[in-house]
């Protein structure tokens, strides 16, 4: 208990502002049996002041009307790049032994698709492997089906296998799960060129 009273009394000490009044807290505490007392209405006193304090600059600030709570908003989907090789098919020329190579690509994305090409390489039946060609830099939009010709002898078509793919793999913004489909391969038969 007396510990309880000489903190209350070391605290009101600290937070008096002049001289006079530390000597007062100290010779009110000293001389007199309700000096205690004393420095305990003073303590409860301030805590009066303060909250009536508190309630009036509540009572001065206007009530702000509750706004309705807006419904969370649906998360939107990654936008990205999805291009696809769907197909590589053989398209007929007036040029003797050589047919064009067609290849088809489509952006299965949610973003238009830029800077990449779509490259083009052969293999015979004997093995031998032509370098890779490629296209023009391509953009494609969500949805959009492309289309890329590439001039092949017939040498390397009947019985030989055309590969293309996008270049780079994965396209610039294209997950690299979404890069399995960036590439395909088709093996002809004999006397699909002529």
């Amino acid at each position: 208990m007396e510990i309880n009273q000489f903190d209350r009394m070391t605290a009101t000490v600290a937070q008096s502002r002049s001289r006079r009044d530390v000597l007062r807290v100290l010779g009110v505490a000293a001389f007199s049996a309700g000096g205690l007392s004393l420095i305990g209405s003073a303590e409860g006193e301030a805590k009066r002041r303060r909250k009536s304090k508190k309630k009036k600059q509540n009572q001065d600030q206007p009530q702000q009307p509750q706004q309705p709570q807006q419904p969370p908003q649906p998360e939107q989907p990654a936008l990205v790049p999805d291009v696809a090789i769907t197909s590589i098919t053989i398209g007929t020329t007036a040029e003797a032994a050589h047919d064009d190579i067609v290849v088809q690509f489509i952006n299965n994305g949610t973003q238009t698709a830029t800077g990449f090409r779509i490259g083009m390489t052969a293999t015979r039946s004997d093995g031998t492997i032509r370098n890779e060609v490629y296209s023009l830099p391509q953009t494609l939009a969500p949805g959009i089906i492309g289309v890329v010709t590439f001039r092949l002898g017939c040498s390397w078509v009947n019985n030989g296998t055309v590969t293309a793919r996008t270049d780079p793999s994965p396209i610039p913004g294209e997950s690299n799960s979404n890069a399995v489909d960036n590439l395909r391969s088709v093996t002809f038969g004999d006397a699909v060129c002529s």
